[in-house]
């Protein structure tokens, strides 16, 4: 790994708030391994729709999370509407002739 890498993962922990103490010219960190990998984001799995509600249909935790995702994305409200305002139809240029 090189030094930019390291730097980088470092600022990636300290983000997810995975505290690192730095002594005598090392890196610590301060919770234990499991606790660290709870706080990190996963990537991306790519998975199919199909997967995702599968998924999404488990009786935990991670279960409702991945339904209200799926849910999000399948039933998108669309932009929201501004109140008491009523929009005001795009002017079209008048053609010269």
């Amino acid at each position: 790994m090189g030094l930019r890498t390291f730097y980088r993962e470092l600022e990636l922990l300290k983000k997810c708030g995975v505290s690192v103490r730095h002594k005598q010219k090392r890196y610590h960190l301060l919770p234990t391994g499991s606790e660290a990998l709870g706080r990190l984001p996963f990537p991306d799995p790519q998975l199919s729709f199909a997967e995702m509600a599968e998924l999404a249909a488990c009786l935990c935790g991670a279960g409702r999370r991945l339904s209200e995702l799926l849910d999000a994305v399948v039933n998108d409200p669309g932009p929201a509407k501004t109140r008491g305002r009523k929009s005001k139809p795009d002017k079209q240029p008048r053609s010269g002739g």
